[in-house]
């Protein structure tokens, strides 16, 4: 668990691991070198007005409306949300289960 904590707070390590998770293998390839290299910046969408940084305690949702997605909630802080080329939304989908 330590190694897992320690990659978790270095620089793009969500994006990595939303990578890694989501994107098919050519996405990860075209992404992850850039990411590794400090030339691809992503941002994370975790803290909300009333809860900060809690995920366990997320009011933000997606609802599925068609073949997209309808996000209802706010966040009061996106780090690197001004300089990101790609970024990572952490909300509740539908009625529970966190998604990002």
């Amino acid at each position: 668990m330590p190694c897992f904590l320690t990659e978790i707070f270095r620089p793009g390590a969500l994006f990595r691991l939303w990578l890694q998770l989501q994107y098919r293998q050519c996405a990860v390839r075209r992404h992850l070198p850039l990411a590794a290299e400090g030339r691809l910046i992503s941002a994370i969408a975790i803290t909300e007005p009333q809860t900060g940084s809690d995920v366990s305690s997320l009011r933000t949702r997606a609802v599925r409306d068609g073949d997209g997605w309808v996000i209802n909630g706010q966040k009061s802080w996106i780090t690197w949300g001004a300089d990101a080329q790609r970024g990572v939304g952490f909300l509740l989908r539908g009625t529970g289960g966190v998604i990002g």
